[in-house]
């Protein structure tokens, strides 16, 4: 399932018109709640080594799966920052789980 959602993303990408704010994604993908981002569970260190905000996400199975991404519109890329389970701290309300 990781497969197929890497290369549902990879066809959104490849099919992106410059000028357009996002892919046209095939498969569901979601932001991230505030609570997660604002607790940096969703940054993760980008291709050049800096830390970014990888907001979006898409799930796969077996739950609970995440494939992280960002949107980097001027270079008319998705870039992946994480594939693994989803990231959990203690002081993670529940309801964001």
């Amino acid at each position: 399932s990781v497969r197929t959602a890497l290369l549902g993303l990879n066809t959104a990408a490849e099919t992106w018109k410059p000028g357009e704010a996002e892919p046209a994604w095939p498969i569901k993908v979601v932001p991230e709640s505030e609570t997660r981002m604002n607790l940096g569970l969703c940054n993760f260190t980008d291709s050049d080594g800096s830390k970014q905000l990888f907001s979006l996400h898409t799930r796969y199975r077996p739950r609970p799966g995440r494939i992280h991404l960002r949107v980097v519109t001027e270079e008319g890329i998705v870039r992946i920052g994480y594939i693994g389970r989803k990231r959990l701290t203690e002081d993670v309300p529940r309801k964001s789980r």
